[in-house]
């Protein structure tokens, strides 16, 4: 009986860490989320830039641009922490916050930089999402920049919905933007299937597998 009965203890003991360490998890997974969200709407993101060199001029012709979160002193992705954080709707508000800012910057520093672009990711969420692309003419006019100087990049994995994708990036298309697909050949897709179904400008030749010709990074 006695020795039952310490046995019900140790196992009642050990449930309850358990349950306190889940719910301790469960705090700080939502405290992340409540503080990334309110980072994003209150436009608190730094974004960082990545320039793009076209080896065969030697010219700055481009830059990435990549999101950062600063929590608690340390910088990370901030796609990376949306990830972390299971919410795939703050990808879209990302997105979003990303354009607004690229906008802000190029008709505040580079508004006289002829054919200079800015590359910008998107994610599955953001080419399925059917008020995308009004947003983005929306932005474009505000802050009055070329539709050109904005390139819109996407992974492989972001054009299985062939269907849904391809309504935004035409809409997209047709005022302007080009589109490139970064990571090409990490996934199960062909160049000769992909290009047919979906208005893609160029393929991001750093990610292919075996080489290719492709002169330039965005056509």
């Amino acid at each position: 009986m006695a020795l039952r009965l310490k046995m019900f203890i140790t196992l009642a003991f050990m449930l309850a860490a358990l349950l306190y360490l889940s719910w301790r998890a469960l705090r700080r997974h939502t405290a992340t989320v409540v503080r990334l969200r309110n980072a994003i709407r209150t436009n608190k993101l730094d974004v960082h830039y990545q320039p793009i060199v076209d080896l065969r001029k030697g010219s700055l012709v481009g830059a990435e641009s990549h999101s950062r979160w600063r929590s608690k002193g340390v910088a990370t992705p901030a796609d990376v922490s949306i990830a972390a954080t299971q919410k795939p709707e703050l990808a879209c508000e990302l997105t979003r916050s990303v354009i607004r800012r690229v906008a802000e910057d190029y008709s505040t520093y580079l508004w006289a930089c002829k054919d200079f672009y800015i590359t910008i990711d998107l994610t599955a969420q953001d080419l399925l999402d059917p008020t995308f692309a009004n947003f983005v003419a929306s932005i474009i006019a505000t802050y009055n920049i070329p539709a050109s100087a904005i390139v819109f990049e996407m992974t492989e994995s972001a054009l299985l919905d062939h269907k849904g994708a391809a309504t935004q990036l035409h809409r997209l298309r047709a005022v302007g933007h080009r589109i490139a697909i970064g990571q090409f050949g990490t996934g199960y897709s062909r160049r000769s299937l992909i290009e047919p179904a979906l208005p893609i400008h160029a393929l991001a030749r750093r990610y292919f597998q075996r080489p290719v010709n492709i002169n330039n990074y965005i056509d």
